[in-house]
C-alpha cells in the first residue's frame, strides 16, 4: 500500500486491509492516502490523508510539515 502522499487508494480498499477511520469520520468510496509518521515511542502512527494534505505537501514535500499545518489548524479551530 505504499503510494506516497497522493490520495490514490480507495477507502473501500483500505477497509479490506483493516484500516478504519475514527467513528467521527464517515467515508464514501473516496481516494485517500495512508501516511506513516514516526512517533515518540519509536513506533509508527498511521493517518488517513485527503487531497488537502497532498496539496500542502506540494509546497513542502515533508509529511511532518503537512501534519504540523493540520495540527495548527485544529488548534486554531479549537480556540475560536
Amino acid at each position: 500500500l505504499d503510494k506516497g502522499m497522493r490520495p490514490e487508494i480507495k477507502s473501500t480498499t483500505l477497509k479490506k486491509y483493516g484500516v478504519t477511520p475514527p467513528d467521527t469520520i464517515t467515508l464514501k468510496n473516496e481516494d485517500l492516502a495512508l501516511i506513516a509518521l514516526d512517533s515518540d515511542e519509536e513506533e509508527k502512527e498511521f493517518w488517513l490523508a485527503w487531497h488537502n494534505f497532498y496539496v500542502i505537501t506540494r509546497y513542502n514535500h515533508s509529511a511532518l510539515y503537512a501534519m504540523a499545518a493540520y495540527q495548527l489548524s485544529q488548534r486554531i479551530k479549537e480556540l475560536r
